[in-house]
């Protein structure tokens, strides 16, 4: 852009948009340089620069756990495509700016858990998942990966599932690769239908409907 944004703008109809920042951008956010569909994802972030690309981050993150030994940060983006670029010729929607808060506790719970099932484990259950939306096929059986024993007793259209995972039960969100160790008295309180737990930013939307 051959000027500096406004703070705030109108951009591709109703949607504001204001220059990116470290107070506003996070990883996982989508944001846009010159062009409304020019739509990139934010993998890392530092004080006055950031790491894109137009994968989506849930599919680079997934890649760089599962790195081969020798990758360096800096290396693994060139390799996918990432790129480092400063703020100053990005901008990002306030919708998505007003997430940063909701993403980053995610990205935190991600981060600090410890998963009960492997990543192949994870894997199945995606697959198993994919059987479950075509609606054709069993998914409830017993699935052998590695060390663990993996049986599927729900899923849900919104991307969450109720797994025993051997033996313990949990609320696995495929979504947002976060589990949620299962306890009857808050999921399943007097016999009814499960609770399932909203996520950080569905938390946030409903606020915002409440609001107004």
């Amino acid at each position: 852009m051959e000027e500096r944004l406004s703070t705030i703008f109108q951009i591709g109809g109703d949607m504001a948009f204001e220059n990116v920042t470290s107070e506003n951008v996070f990883e996982g956010a989508i944001v846009y340089r010159q062009k409304i569909d020019d739509k990139f994802y934010v993998y890392k972030v530092n004080k006055k620069s950031m790491y894109v690309g137009q994968e989506d981050y849930k599919t680079i993150m997934n890649r760089w756990e599962n790195r081969q030994k020798g990758f360096t940060w800096k290396s693994f983006m060139e390799r996918h495509g990432g790129q480092m670029t400063k703020f100053d010729t990005w901008v990002i929607s306030k919708e998505e700016a007003s997430r940063k808060e909701a993403f980053e506790k995610i990205n935190q719970t991600r981060k600090m858990q410890k998963p009960p099932m492997s990543k192949q484990g994870e894997k199945q259950v995606a697959l198993l998942y994919k059987t479950y939306q075509k609606g054709k096929g069993n998914y409830k059986f017993v699935n052998e990966i590695g060390n663990d024993r993996i049986i599927v007793v729900l899923f849900t259209d919104d991307e969450w599932s109720f797994l025993n995972i051997n033996g313990s039960r949990f609320l696995y969100d495929l979504r947002e690769n976060i589990y949620i160790p299962y306890k009857k008295e808050v999921h399943k309180p007097e016999g009814s239908e499960i609770l399932w737990p909203k996520r950080e930013y569905e938390k946030s939307e409903n606020e915002e409907k409440q609001a107004v």
